[in-house]
């Protein structure tokens, strides 16, 4: 089989019909079967797989993003974050820690000195 005719039986099998089709046809030159032309749409085939399989995903965000306070004990006018599991605030994220410098000379420790 031709390459037009399996294109014209593939724009059948796609339900394009009659206009459609001569619009899709009309766009794609008189293609002759080659072995360039084969390998040219082979690779942009290969190169769009690849594309689709690689792209980034995108990030899902941790908590609802119309809603991301929960007012705390009903009162509208105090909130806390969506992430925290209760009503207990956060205090210190680590305990040694309280001032910038402490976080800096841990951050220090952690890394090996780098």
């Amino acid at each position: 089989m031709q390459l037009p005719e399996w294109l014209r039986s593939l724009c059948s099998h796609a339900g394009l019909k009659g206009s459609e089709a001569e619009e899709l046809w009309s766009f794609l030159p008189s293609l002759s079967v080659s072995t360039s032309s084969v390998l040219g749409l082979g690779a942009l085939a290969s190169l769009t797989v690849y594309w689709l399989l690689t792209r980034p995903r995108p990030v899902r965000p941790s908590c609802d993003l119309q809603a991301q306070s929960v007012a705390v004990d009903g009162d509208p006018s105090c909130r806390r974050s969506a992430l925290l599991k209760d009503d207990n605030l956060l205090e210190f994220y680590y305990d040694d820690i309280r001032t910038v410098y402490e976080m800096f000379q841990r951050g220090l420790k952690i890394s090996g000195n780098g």
